[in-house]
């Protein structure tokens, strides 16, 4: 485990996320959520299927953010958020 904070995970229905607005099948995605506890934040929310599929398939990485006392981190892919949690 990487820092002393508290970690959670949640799953999320997100029309928003959908990109068409509509929400007639939004993506179900698993949101995963790491207090470092020294003021930084990690978010990983990965896509799992849809509403209407259910959970299917291989899930994928939907996004990676690191807040970092207010100031966004944010690797751009997966395999940079060690060394932004190093910067």
């Amino acid at each position: 485990m990487i820092g002393k904070g508290d970690s959670k995970r949640v799953i999320v229905l997100s029309g928003v996320l959908s990109g068409d607005g509509s929400g007639s099948n939004p993506p179900l995605c698993a949101q995963a959520h790491a207090d470092m506890g020294d003021g930084r934040n990690v978010y990983v929310l990965l896509l799992v299927g849809t509403h209407k599929a259910g959970i299917k398939g291989r899930p994928a990485v939907w996004s990676v953010s690191v807040d970092d006392h207010g100031k966004d981190k944010s690797p751009t892919k997966l395999n940079g958020l060690a060394a932004a949690l190093r910067k």
